[in-house]
């Protein structure tokens, strides 16, 4: 009986006294993502000299800005416009600060949510679809994001939802995006 006790105790002290895998909850409940935190990288503050990205975005049409090329497409007309299109240090510096702030670079290339344990699955249709290509020293990162699932969601997914309108305002808000025609046809 002595020898049960020591070793229960022994095997008590020795699971308790163990290193602990931290695990977000809020982080993995519904989210692809592995189940340990994954510890952060830093980031300079400041992008790259070379600091690009491509972002493509839309349901039924696909607007597409690329700051490699300063270009930007307007999809939502028959044939699709290309025109010029750079955007500002401000405005670049402020996409580049989100994306750090949402650690973009930890993103899988093919994101979704985990819905495998969902009781009930909110669907929207049509939906819209994403495509980041960012760049940043020595890094080129791609993300793709087909967000159909409405409910559940995770807060990586609220992450890059956020990040996406950030662009899709900085985009419309400009002079040169108000200049295109009304858009022709749109999503029912």
């Amino acid at each position: 009986m002595k020898k049960f006790v020591f070793l229960l105790f022994s095997l008590v002290t020795a699971v308790a006294c163990s290193p602990a895998t931290t695990i977000n909850p809020a982080e993995t409940e519904n989210a692809v993502e592995p189940a340990v935190s994954i510890p952060r990288v830093t980031y300079p503050p400041q992008p790259d000299p070379d600091f690009a990205l491509i972002f493509e975005y839309g349901a039924c049409f696909r607007n597409r800005l690329d700051t490699f090329d300063n270009a930007f497409t307007y999809d939502q007309v028959k044939p699709a416009i290309t025109i010029p299109f750079t955007l500002t240090e401000e405005e670049m510096i402020t996409i580049y600060e989100k994306l750090m702030a949402i650690d973009y670079f930890s993103y899988p290339e093919t994101f979704s949510i985990d819905v495998s344990d969902a009781e009930m699955i909110g669907v929207v249709e049509p939906f819209d679809t994403y495509l980041f290509v960012v760049r940043s020293g020595n890094t080129i990162k791609r993300v793709q994001w087909a967000d159909r699932i409405e409910f559940p969601t995770s807060p990586r997914a609220e992450s890059l939802r956020k990040l996406a309108r950030l662009i899709i305002k900085t985009i419309e808000d400009r002079f040169e995006f108000q200049q295109l025609p009304e858009p022709e046809f749109g999503c029912i």
